[in-house]
C-alpha cells in the first residue's frame, strides 16, 4: 500500500506512458487473444513497470466488433484510503471471442491509454488538491434527459479542466511541439 500512496505520478507524461504501453506490443500485436488474456498482459506490464492502475475488462453491444475501447475511472475515496485509484477500462463487444490487434491499432491504442491515464490523473491532481472536497457542477436545463447528463458531465469544471489539457497534450503531439502552429491550429 505504502508504494502506490508514495507514488511519483509527476514521472509520467504522455510520451513515456505512450511508450511504457508500446513495450508490451510483443505480447499482444498480431498474436489470437480473447478479452481476458489481452486484458491481463496489459495489467501484467503496467504491474512490471509499478504504475499503480487497476486494469479491468468490460463488455458492451456498442463497441463495435473486434475493437477495444479504452475508457478510465478516477475513485477519490480509493485514493483517500491509499488504494490504487485509478482504473484502466478496456471494453470489448460481448462477441468477441478473440482480439488480434495489428501493430497500427497498437500503437493507436498506446496512446489512448496515455491520454485515458493522464485524464484521471488530472483527476486526482484536482481532488488531492481541494483535500479530497467535491464541487458543485454545471446545472444542464436542456430538455432532452441524453442531453442534459452529457452536458452535466462535461459542463462540470473538472471535466473540462482535464479534456482541456488531452487536447493540449495532443495538439504538442501533432504539431510536434510547435507552438506557432498549435496556436494557429
Amino acid at each position: 500500500m505504502d508504494s502506490i500512496t508514495q507514488y511519483d505520478w509527476s514521472i509520467i507524461d504522455r510520451e513515456l506512458m505512450a511508450a511504457i504501453t508500446a513495450l508490451a506490443g510483443y505480447a499482444v500485436v498480431d498474436q489470437k487473444l480473447t478479452p481476458t488474456e489481452f486484458t491481463a498482459k496489459i495489467r501484467q506490464h503496467l504491474r512490471f513497470f509499478k504504475i499503480p492502475v487497476s486494469v479491468t475488462s468490460s463488455y458492451h453491444k456498442q463497441t463495435n466488433k473486434s475493437e477495444i475501447w479504452v475508457g478510465g475511472l478516477y475513485d477519490s475515496i480509493k485514493d483517500q484510503t491509499g488504494l490504487r485509484s485509478i482504473t484502466l477500462r478496456l471494453q470489448y463487444n460481448p462477441t468477441d471471442k478473440y482480439v488480434k490487434i495489428s501493430k497500427t491499432r497498437f500503437n493507436k491504442f498506446c496512446v489512448l491509454v496515455a491520454d485515458t491515464l493522464l485524464h484521471e490523473m488530472i483527476h486526482m491532481r484536482q481532488y488531492r488538491r481541494r483535500s479530497f472536497k467535491d464541487i458543485p457542477g454545471y446545472e444542464s436545463v436542456a430538455e432532452s434527459c441524453r442531453q442534459r447528463v452529457e452536458q452535466i458531465y462535461l459542463g462540470h469544471n473538472d471535466e473540462i479542466d482535464a479534456y482541456s489539457f488531452n487536447i493540449a497534450c495532443m495538439l504538442d503531439g501533432k504539431f510536434q511541439s510547435n507552438s506557432k502552429k498549435i496556436v494557429d491550429a
